[in-house]
């Protein structure tokens, strides 16, 4: 993207980057909103949410570039292209939690929901001491909208990190899902995108590399319209065991906030200590949950046992019991030929 540009004059850089945006990222959001409609159910009201989250995106890019290229002037702010793109973070993260997922049992599904909100809590407290602190800002100077402006688009990136934690514990329903690994590359490649613009605000320019990294992330989008279109496999059972790589990524975000308190950051200490306390707290309360879980599981299994060892039990006592009887209640009236039968099958069924 940005050799492109640089063999580009001033003025064709100025219009390809301030055009290319809003084509890339409208035909983006358009694309796999339509390829929702391809699905059915839940998994189509999923995507087509997501698709209507990144067309707010690309409204907003739109009207900046409204602003730019026609009418040449300095996009407001905070204006309507903020309000489209503070509006797609909480729209695409209501499609994550609508997309399909296999069914799992009441202590999965806890233990699923305490991985992502420890990973959850890392990922904030991460993003906090890295960059939130120092970009989320009140000025006396600024309006009460412009003020919460500035902290919306930060926290927005963080809910988009987040998301992705909920995109990697989740199981899908089928075998692979590419759409759910791309959806996360995007996703991480946009909030990356925007840090990086929140640390180079003042050295910005059209058409640089930062351009293409945003124009990868929409590209993104618009291959999981196209893969909305392939045929997948469904799994062959409800119970999956988890992955190994599922478990990483909420403790991968625990590991790096472990270190960060080794780091003895004055400035933030309190903020790792409590977010640090807290994890703790999930992860003690997620192995509680394993091991009542693991109880459960023994007791299930020798309840089934028992069953099943009764049901086994039952036809040949059955019939030991009947002919005991019988020859007990009639033992003179019935001939001696008979008698070594009934006797013969009480042996063989106890035997068996």
């Amino acid at each position: 993207m940005a050799f492109i540009f640089e063999i580009l004059s001033d003025e064709a850089t100025f219009w390809a980057s301030n055009t290319g945006y809003p084509a890339v990222s409208i035909a983006a959001g358009f694309v796999l909103a339509a390829a929702a409609f391809t699905m059915v159910g839940r998994a189509r009201w999923a995507w087509f949410t997501i698709g209507v989250g990144v067309s707010l995106w690309a409204f907003g890019e739109a009207i900046w570039s409204f602003y730019t290229v026609v009418l040449e002037q300095e996009v407001p702010y905070p204006g309507w292209a903020d309000v489209f793109y503070v509006a797609g973070y909480p729209i695409i993260l209501i499609g994550i939690f609508l997309l399909p997922h296999v069914k799992a049992d009441r202590f999965e599904r806890l233990r699923i929901t305490l991985d992502a909100v420890a990973g959850a809590i890392a990922v904030s407290a991460i993003s906090w001491i890295t960059f939130l602190r120092d970009n989320i800002w009140f000025d006396s100077e600024l309006s009460f909208l412009e003020q919460w402006v500035n902290i919306l688009y930060p926290v927005g990136d963080v809910v988009i990190l987040i998301a992705v934690i909920i995109l990697a514990v989740r199981r899908s329903e089928y075998r692979f899902d590419g759409r759910l690994l791309v959806l996360g590359i995007a996703l991480i490649v946009t909030a990356v995108a925007d840090v990086i613009y929140l640390f180079q605000y003042e050295t910005y320019v059209d058409g640089g590399w930062l351009d293409g990294i945003y124009l990868l992330g929409y590209a993104a989008f618009a291959v999981i319209g196209y893969l909305a279109t392939r045929p997948m496999n469904l799994v062959d059972s409800a119970y999956r065991p988890p992955q190994i790589w599922q478990l990483a990524v909420p403790y991968a975000a625990i590991l790096t906030l472990l270190t960060l308190s080794l780091a003895e950051i004055r400035e933030t200490a309190s903020v790792v200590q409590f977010a640090s306390g807290l994890v703790i707290i999930l992860v003690v309360a997620r192995q509680a949950v394993s091991i009542r879980e693991n109880r459960e599981l023994v007791e299930k299994q020798r309840d089934d046992l028992v069953a099943s060892v009764s049901h086994e039990l039952r036809t040949p006592l059955t019939s030991i019991q009947g002919f005991a009887q019988l020859l007990d209640e009639h033992w003179s009236q019935v001939p001696d030929e008979q008698k070594h039968e009934l006797v013969e099958t009480i042996n063989r069924q106890a035997k068996h």
